[in-house]
């Protein structure tokens, strides 16, 4: 099949190659098959012939190549080459009328059918020719010998002409799907290589098929090939980083903290997919990993300023609250300093200071309360249990919820989220309305509870500062209670939100861990890794 893709460049090589064929024929003619000194001596000139005219167009096609006029010149002239070896060698009952054929077979490689065909012609002449020059006969057995060789050399020249053509077009589409898998091999390898991000493909049994320089450089790894990692410190950390992934996959999460050679640690976002073949069988694993050290970084940030912002914003209703009762208390000190002020007036006054002394007391005890909120001593607890108990003295309550609920939480703190989200639905209880608790929507490993009030909507401006301190709330007389309980929620990895719609009406959702959920991540933390 290279010959038939590259006529130009491999003709050389045939031509070379009947050098040596057919001078090692003549050779063989000159040893063992002629007896006459002068068929010899017209044997031997062919010989040097075939020698230096062969030789000749060798050194021709090898420097300026092998044109498509000089190789159809060239075959012709092989022919008559043939032609001559046979006619000296023994006519038409030589044992070298193969040579036909083999100039046939040459032609179809490298000039086609229509090649083939045109030297399959000369060869009947020269054929012709040897029998006509050398062989008697009747006229009946020259023209049936004419007409036999005739076809012979027809269904060779069309038989190989055809192979040869068939032959070539199966070889340029293989090249082309060589062409077009080695370019798309490129642009795979480019692209890889391209990536920020990294990329770890696996077998099913851990064996690393490929993982990209970007992917090496963020683990802090050098850079191996495939069958250098297995066995190396960079193999063993790689192992290392497979078997976080997977526990990470259990617990659900999407991050990891992977420990650097130098001993620090690198934050790592990563996500997994199956890798599978074209029948749809999964091979391994795809793992696409970046550093999120950059971005981490840029959240810390972004928190700081969020939490200075808050901070001041706090600052500022902190200080317009305590203003309020201090200009009052003021006031009430400077009438009390008076010599006109009787007995009445300074009861109503001391009352008055009383309040507002009471006031700042709780505003600041409030305040200490939501601003040192301490981190949540977890223990088991019956949620359920929690809010049975706290039915009493509140708006009625329809409890929903299964007899067990467990959790892990801080008792303390749940208390004080339970009497918050209680304290704010008896607001807005009208007409005896009943507060229904039952369960809420939640992720596997959490516990979701709902408390709603029917048929009840607030106004747009309660909606948008439920549990932002000193807000719309805090006219109620709420104080800090909702924004501390929201803070503890969080502070427990919960969630609390809170709706109100015409439709739907108003309530809080309360989402936590549950027991069940907080056992298998602290399994999953101690034999993880």
């Amino acid at each position: 099949m290279g010959i038939v893709s590259d006529r130009e460049r491999n003709f050389p090589h045939y031509l070379l190659a009947r050098l040596i064929f057919v001078g090692v024929i003549l050779g063989l003619a000159l040893a063992f098959l002629l007896e006459s000194s002068q068929e010899r001596w017209l044997v031997f000139a062919l010989f040097l012939g075939n020698l230096f005219l062969i030789g000749l167009a060798w050194v021709w096609f090898t420097t300026h190549g092998a044109m498509v006029t000089l190789r159809w010149l060239t075959l012709s002239a092989g022919v008559l080459l043939d032609t001559a070896v046979i006619y000296y060698t023994g006519g038409a009952v030589s044992e070298f009328i193969f040579l036909f054929f083999f100039s046939i077979g040459a032609a179809s490689l490298f000039l086609g059918v229509v090649g083939s065909v045109w030297i399959a012609l000369l060869s009947e002449i020269g054929y012709a020719f040897v029998l006509l020059g050398r062989e008697g006969g009747s006229f009946e057995t020259i023209a049936f010998a004419l007409f036999l060789y005739a076809v012979y050399f027809a269904l060779t020249a069309v038989l190989t002409g055809y192979l040869a053509e068939r032959f070539q077009a199966k070889n340029q589409a293989l090249e082309k799907a060589q062409s077009e898998l080695s370019q798309t091999r490129l642009d795979t390898e480019t692209i890889l290589k391209s990536l920020s991000t990294g990329l770890l493909a696996t077998t099913k049994t851990g064996e690393v098929l490929h993982f990209n320089s970007a992917g090496q450089q963020i683990l802090g790894l050098c850079h191996l090939s495939g069958s250098m990692i297995e066995g190396s410190e960079s193999g063993q950390a790689t192992q290392r980083f497979l078997q976080m992934i997977e526990a990470e996959r259990l617990s659900g999460r999407r991050e990891i903290e992977f420990p650097l050679p130098n001993g620090r640690a690198r934050p790592v976002g990563f996500s997994v997919s199956s890798l599978r073949d074209e029948t749809g069988r999964e091979r391994g694993t795809i793992i696409l990993f970046t550093d999120l050290t950059a971005a981490k970084q840029e959240e810390r940030e972004k928190w700081q300023r969020e939490r200075l912002a808050a901070v001041g914003e706090l600052a500022r209703d902190l200080a317009h609250e305590i203003r309020n009762p201090l200009a009052t208390l003021s006031g009430c000190v400077e009438i009390l300093v008076g010599d006109d002020v009787g007995i009445p007036e300074k009861e109503q006054l001391g009352q008055l200071a009383a309040r507002e002394s009471e006031r700042l007391n709780n505003l600041l005890r409030d305040f200490s309360t939501f601003a040192r909120l301490e981190a949540p001593r977890k223990k088991r607890l019956n949620l359920s249990q929690m809010l049975r108990n706290r039915n009493e003295g509140w708006p009625s309550l329809d409890i929903g919820l299964p007899r067990e609920l467990p959790i892990e939480a801080d008792e303390g703190q749940m208390e004080l989220v339970v009497n918050a989200l209680l304290m704010a639905l008896a607001l807005w209880v009208e007409n005896g309305d009943c507060v229904e608790v039952g369960p809420a929507e939640a992720s596997e490993g959490k516990v979701g509870v709902r408390f709603h009030l029917p048929g009840k909507a607030l106004p747009r401006e309660v909606l948008d500062s439920v549990f932002q301190p000193f807000g719309e709330l805090w006219k109620h007389r709420l104080g800090l209670a909702l924004p501390t309980a929201h803070r503890a929620v969080a502070g427990h990895g919960g969630e609390l939100k809170f709706y109100s719609d015409p439709r739907e009406g108003t309530g809080f959702e309360l989402v936590l861990e549950s027991a069940k959920g907080a056992q298998g991540r602290k399994e999953i933390a101690r034999n993880g890794t």
